[in-house]
């Protein structure tokens, strides 16, 4: 099956397919709060019928414009664990094994490489997650000497 094809029905349903998300998202938080709550210990039924009720009157009443802003910090959300995991990841590595400054430093200007292209053919370069990006990937290599001697005291 054709990739494009699923991603262009996709983005078609995005809105329905983002309701049900919320919806499912909101159902399980009220349900797990109510199964904690003992106030339905006879009425084993009744935290799901309530969580049900709550989940889709919040889903009903959300406006075009809610669901935007809840898809944004969801789109946040997706950037902090698909750019930090890494950085984080490849920061603790430099640090934690033996590699010198050079290595440290020639890793993190291919990987600043890396990202800036990556980002530029798939995104605007004039959004604020970027800058945050560059401007960790540069303090990752010009502030190397520092964090890593300071890293090196911590243990």
């Amino acid at each position: 099956m054709d990739l494009n094809y699923i991603l262009s029905d996709f983005s078609r349903y995005q809105q329905e397919i983002t309701l049900i998300l919320i919806f499912l998202i909101i159902f399980i938080i009220v349900f797990a709060i109510l199964k904690k709550v003992n106030l339905f210990e006879n009425s084993p039924a009744v935290p799901g019928i309530l969580a049900l009720v709550v989940s889709l009157i919040s889903v009903w009443y959300l406006s075009e414009k809610q669901i935007l802003t809840i898809i944004s910090s969801y789109n946040i959300l997706g950037f902090f664990i698909v750019f930090l995991l890494p950085f984080a990841l490849i920061f603790l590595f430099l640090h934690k094994t033996k590699t010198t400054s050079i290595i440290r430093k020639s890793v993190w200007v291919v990987f600043g490489c890396i990202f800036t292209y990556v980002w530029y053919k798939n995104n605007n370069t004039d959004d604020i997650f970027f800058w945050i990006s560059i401007i960790l990937i540069l303090g990752a290599i010009f502030l190397d000497e520092s964090i890593h001697k300071g890293l090196q005291q911590q243990t």
